[in-house]
Formats: structure tokens, sequence, C-alpha cells
């Protein structure tokens, strides 16, 4: 099943709704680039240089840790491209910051 995100202004609406404080975004690196380069259709961890390239925009950032503050403190996570890192990155940063193991996968299942 693939997901598609569009961002509107009703998307950015329910971001801001869902944060205190987004003043941070005026000064993120992204904010005069194209969102379609965040938000990519693609398999989680399969390489795309669109991703690519949002990261490289990412890695410039002054404001990643806010950026990856708002990515784990919402649902819009499991989307695009945050603070330099997709979703199952996220997740499993989340997981480890949280004091628990990440169980490696091997290709005949949980090893």
């Amino acid at each position: 099943m693939s997901v598609q995100v569009k961002c509107t202004k009703s998307v950015d609406r329910e971001w801001r709704s869902e944060m205190k404080s987004t003043e941070w975004m005026e000064s993120a690196a992204c904010k005069d680039v194209e969102p379609e380069l965040f938000f990519t259709e693609k398999k989680p961890g399969v390489p795309c240089s669109r991703t690519a390239r949002a990261k490289e925009i990412c890695s410039t950032c002054p404001v990643q840790a806010q950026c990856l503050d708002f990515a784990t403190a919402t649902s819009w996570v499991q989307y695009g491209v945050w603070a330099g890192l997709e979703g199952f990155e996220i997740r499993k940063l989340s997981i480890l910051r949280a004091g628990g193991t990440l169980r490696m996968r091997s290709k005949k299942g949980i090893a």
C-alpha cells in the first residue's frame, strides 16, 4: 500500500496545532524548498536521489534538533524526511532513546 502526502496549508495548520511553538520553522533550511522533495513515495530504506537531496539540505539546517523533536512529538513522523532522517530511522532512534533494543532482521526473519 502506498501513502501519498501532499503538503497544503491545511496540513500546515494541523502541524502547528499539534505543537505549541513552531517559530523554529522560520529558520529551517527547508523553508523555501518544495515540500515534495521531503515527501517522496518510496520503500523505507531504499535509496532515492530525492531523499538523499532532502537529507543533504537537512545536514546544513540550524534547527535540526527542534525538527527532530517536532517529528517525534507528532504523528507526521511516518511521512517524509525530518531532521535528516526518514520515519523508520526516527522510530529506531526513539526506541533507543527510550532504552529499548532493536532486533536485527536477517533474510529469513528476525535474528
